[in-house]
């Protein structure tokens, strides 16, 4: 009778090795699954950068809108920007001028603030030349890479040389 008796605790123990290690297995996948998230990087939806939205050619003597949009990784425009930037030209004749601000003076630079992470302005070119159309962040939440795109005034009808009121 002995005999099965000793019989009977090598199972309790090798079923308790069991258990444990089950046991510790489960709390191992479940405190993983839990610590998982802040481990693995997340994409910033906030944004990082000024992106040019602007024609590679334009006809001479039209008046042609620009966009300036404040965008994250992934370049979709953060609407919760409104920072101040700087939107210049490297031009000849050429001139800006903000689309909507009470100041609609045509300038080579104009200074204004994003509108839920867009900024419009108005670009006219009296003659043919090469451009280059610039964005920097001058204030705001966080600062965004600055960024330039080259455009072309090309002439397809005679020049008009009269900026629009």
């Amino acid at each position: 009778m002995k005999l099965p008796v000793q019989k009977q605790n090598n199972v309790d123990k090798e079923e308790l090795t069991r258990s444990v290690l089950s046991a510790l297995l489960l709390v191992t996948v479940v405190v993983g699954a839990l610590l998982w998230p802040s481990l693995t990087p997340k994409e910033s939806t906030g944004a990082v950068a000024l992106l040019i939205h602007a024609p590679r050619t334009i006809t001479t003597g039209t008046q042609q809108d620009i966009l300036v949009e404040a965008v994250n990784s992934s370049g979709a425009v953060d609407l919760t920007r409104n920072d101040t930037v700087k939107i210049s030209l490297d031009s000849g004749a050429a001139r800006i001028r903000c689309k909507f601000c009470p100041d609609r003076t045509w300038s080579k630079m104009v200074k204004l603030n994003l509108d839920q992470g867009i900024a419009r302005i108005e670009f006219f070119g009296p003659q043919r030349e090469r451009i280059v159309i610039n964005a920097t962040w001058l204030s705001g939440g966080s600062p965004l890479t600055s960024t330039s795109i080259t455009t072309y005034l090309l002439q397809f009808h005679p020049e008009e040389t009269e900026f629009p009121p």
